[in-house]
Formats: C-alpha cells, sequence, structure tokens
C-alpha cells in the first residue's frame, strides 16, 4: 500500500531497515547500539541526562522513558555520538518556504550530508498541494489541525494523532479546507547537510584573510 497509517509497531526493510513502535501510554526502552528518533505529540521523556515535555523531535542514543503519545523510529546502522532534542510550537508557520503556500523547519538536522532527518511542516487551512513524490519513504504524525492526504484517487482524512507512512516514489498531495494541519516527518536520508568541504565552520574560516 502506498500510504497507510500506523497503529501498531512495524519493521520495514526498504532502502534501510526501520523498527517503528508506537506509544500511547508509558515505554521504556532497552539500550541498542545504534540511534533512536523520537516524534513527541503530548509527551514526557525522561533519561539519564535529561527532561523534555509537550511536542518534540528527538534523536537520542541512551535509554528512555516516555509518557504520553510518541513515534519511535529505530534506525540500525546508524549511532550518532550526538543527540538533538527540540520542541516546537505546532500552530504556527515554520521557518523555509514549502510548496503551494506551506512552510517547513528541520527541527532534528542531518549532522552530515545524507543523513536522517525530522521535519516540521504547517498546511494553512484552504490548501492544496501540487502532486509530488519523494525518492525515500516518509513517516509522519498529525501534530494539530485535520486536513487530507491524496494518493493516486484514494483521499484519507487526517486529524491530531493519527500515524502515516508514504511510500518512496508514491504520487500523493495533502489538502486541507476548513483547518490547518501540523506534521512531523521522519526522512531516512537528507539531500542536504554539513559536508567536510562546505559547513558553518570551513566556509566561515579563512587563511591570510582569504
Amino acid at each position: 500500500m502506498k500510504f497507510q497509517k500506523i497503529t501498531d509497531e512495524l519493521t520495514i526493510y526498504d532502502r534501510t531497515i526501520l523498527k517503528i513502535k508506537v506509544i500511547d501510554t508509558h515505554y521504556t526502552s532497552e539500550l541498542k547500539n545504534h540511534s533512536t528518533f523520537i516524534i513527541g505529540n503530548n509527551c514526557k521523556m525522561v533519561s539519564a541526562s535529561y527532561q523534555i515535555n509537550g511536542k518534540f523531535g528527538a534523536c537520542v542514543n541512551e535509554n528512555i522513558v516516555l509518557d504520553g503519545s510518541a513515534l519511535i523510529i529505530e534506525t540500525p546502522g546508524y549511532k550518532f555520538q550526538e543527540q538533538q532534542l527540540v520542541t516546537f510550537d505546532p500552530t504556527i508557520q515554520g521557518q523555509l518556504s514549502y510548496i503551494d503556500g506551506c512552510s517547513n523547519t528541520n527541527i532534528i538536522n542531518p549532522l552530515r550530508n545524507g543523513d536522517p532527518c525530522i521535519n516540521y511542516l504547517f498546511f494553512p487551512n484552504d490548501i492544496k498541494q501540487t502532486f509530488h513524490t519523494h525518492p525515500s519513504i516518509r513517516i509522519g504524525v498529525i501534530l494539530e489541525g485535520r486536513g487530507f492526504a491524496e494518493i493516486d484517487k484514494e483521499v484519507v482524512e487526517l486529524s491530531k494523532g493519527d500515524r502515516f507512512i508514504l511510500d518512496r516514489h508514491a504520487r500523493h498531495r495533502f489538502f486541507t479546507t476548513d483547518s490547518f494541519m501540523s506534521l512531523a516527518v521522519f526522512h531516512p536520508d537528507s539531500e542536504d547537510g554539513p559536508k567536510d568541504e562546505a559547513n558553518p565552520m570551513k566556509t566561515r574560516t579563512y587563511i591570510n584573510n582569504q
């Protein structure tokens, strides 16, 4: 199926292996030898190093306890030394312009060009995207509001709390009517991110004032 709602644990064998867990009440992790991406939707997350509440995106590599609603994406093959945690307001526009009047913000950035990331997307009311595709799967959570996903000729209604997976190369669009809709979406890869030859540190470093 090109688009489906996620209601239970799921392992995806695509270009990368992804293990998805749906959390609605309580979850305690066991330390894995890889990094874990988390989209928290009215959730509390606690570890030995930090505590975070509300709506958030995270990439962690230590044991955690979750209470509330969250989507966990384990990424065997990736283990980042750095951990990232970001809270955000799911009722406002993103920082970057997206297609057809929508907007987005990178909330968990790729640490190197091509690494996984999490994006925040905001769709105003009465918006209808142009049909488009992505070269890799998308795993998302509806944070606030409501709207629709249209895949080929099928229309799926979406509302706060829904989780979904979209197959790579699936022709689709999102649209809204009388409400805005905000999403957080995991990408297993990225087309941008810092490189050894091009990153904020390197590009602002001058030798002999040049």
